[in-house]
């Protein structure tokens, strides 16, 4: 009803929004990736992906509004921008919603790839990053061996996925960008440092020669870092615009300055050390301080309760496709720290089991078995992302692998295609440019990935 739909998202907060939901584990590598490739190439490349992947959110927006205002019906509370129609979408949100109407199943199974793909990065990223770190020698490094480590961790992961509402935890996306800054403001304090007393690397040769057989796997890693394609869906829903390119302020600040940051971030920390600078950038802070060890223990209880949010999409989905399991209120959120809905979705997000409906054998069947079946899956769903961060602990490779395949199908090849199978025919000279620009990026960033992103 629309007496019940919240006020509009103000532009302010919906810039914040997506930047919250931008800065995270993908930025503690952008030093290490950028350094693969040296600077002349990494400087321009961050702001221009950050530059695609704005352009990759604006086509979805377009075949949003398009779809929308086709399905409009005179008195319905939904504006241009709504996507309240989760049929067939196995609670995917309104990327999935969007392929569907273009595509059909196919375009949700796609959508559906990148998706779960994506989430499972950031999982898996988590994972590396909680290990890495807690491994080191001035915190649990001398008193666990890293595969007692990994175990202890998966097993209160899977507890922690049981959690049946996302509101207790939504604090968290708020908790993490606080420790991501924090640890930027250590980048500038201790890489000043290095800096100011010469132990920095010659300034020439970190700008070159590009090192071109490493492109594959920065790209992914800057791919991961800024992609922003489900949480912006979102945020424009909400937003509730009475035309869709009133959203274009909230593109450009918010890629603007994350392509700014993450530019700076990337170039700020080779600078500072090189080709010492480790996967994750902190680890190069001297060990032992109190400062740093403080900041990187919160930040690995934030990713560890984090980790529920992040997989909370996958269980939804894996319910839905192999129990016909459907949490209460499907196709309302994406909650998570990295790609999150709005804060009334998240509280409104239950992971609890809807009814069964008497006329409804198969679904009374399953749900009467969805209990102990439920624990399965989602522990399942757990112990493969904690095998699989065991197998890839470097996060560069799964930080390219995840930005050049999972998200660059749902940045570059689903927009581009929705719009153009949306508007057979009728497409302007530019607008079929643009969609071959992504698909070139696209098809660039798998090509290249194949090609070089390597897991040393």
């Amino acid at each position: 009803m629309a007496a019940d739909r919240p006020p509009p998202l103000p532009m302010g907060l919906a810039v914040v929004t997506v930047l919250k939901g931008m800065i995270g584990t993908g930025i503690l590598g952008l030093p290490y990736a950028s350094g693969q490739v040296r600077l002349a190439l990494a400087a321009p490349g961050l702001l221009a992906t950050a530059l695609i992947g704005a352009f990759s959110v604006w086509r979805l927006i377009e075949c949003k509004a398009f779809i929308a205002s086709r399905t409009f019906v005179v008195g319905s509370p939904a504006g241009e921008g709504s996507s309240e129609d989760p049929e067939g979408t196995l609670g995917l949100g309104p990327l999935a919603l969007v392929a569907r109407r273009a595509f059909g199943t196919p375009g949700v199974a796609v959508a559906g790839f990148g998706i779960i793909a994506s989430q499972l990065g950031f999982a898996v990223s988590y994972v590396d990053v909680i290990v890495e770190t807690l491994s080191q020698a001035s915190l649990l490094g001398p008193y666990l061996a890293p595969a007692v480590l990994r175990a202890v961790l998966c097993v209160v992961l899977c507890l922690l996925c049981f959690l049946r509402r996302l509101s207790s935890l939504a604090w968290l996306s708020g908790a993490a960008l606080l420790i991501y800054l924090y640890l930027l403001f250590a980048l500038l304090y201790y890489g000043g440092g290095a800096l100011a007393d010469g132990s920095a690397p010659a300034f020439a040769d970190a700008w070159l020669p590009v090192r071109w057989d490493r492109f594959g796997s920065w790209f992914g890693s800057a791919i991961f870092a800024q992609e922003a394609i489900v949480i912006s869906q979102y945020v424009y829903d909400d937003m509730q615009l009475p035309h869709h390119s009133d959203f274009l302020p909230v593109l450009g600040a918010s890629f603007g300055i994350s392509g700014l940051l993450f530019t700076f971030v990337g170039v700020f920390g080779y600078l500072c050390y090189g080709d010492a600078i480790q996967n994750v950038f902190y680890l190069n802070f001297p060990a032992g301080s109190p400062a740093v060890s403080i900041g990187e223990v919160v930040l690995c209880l934030v990713l560890l309760l984090s980790f529920a949010l992040q997989m909370y999409p996958v269980m939804s989905f894996l319910e839905a496709a192999v129990l016909d399991i459907r949490p209460l209120g499907e196709g309302e959120v994406l909650a998570s720290s990295e790609g999150e809905g709005s804060q009334e979705e998240e509280e409104n997000a239950d992971m609890s089991y809807e009814e069964p409906s008497s006329d409804s054998p198969a679904k009374a069947g399953t749900r009467a078995g969805g209990g102990e079946a439920s624990v399965v899956l989602r522990c399942s769903a757990v112990v493969f992302t904690c095998v699989a961060a065991a197998l890839v602990p470097d996060l560069s490779c799964v930080t390219g692998y995840s930005g050049c395949f999972a998200m660059s199908s749902i940045g570059f090849f689903l927009p581009p295609l929705c719009h153009a199978r949306l508007h057979p025919g009728a497409l302007t000279l530019s607008e079929r440019l643009g969609n071959a620009v992504l698909l070139l990026a696209g098809c660039g960033a798998v090509f290249f990935g194949v090609l070089s992103t390597s897991c040393d």
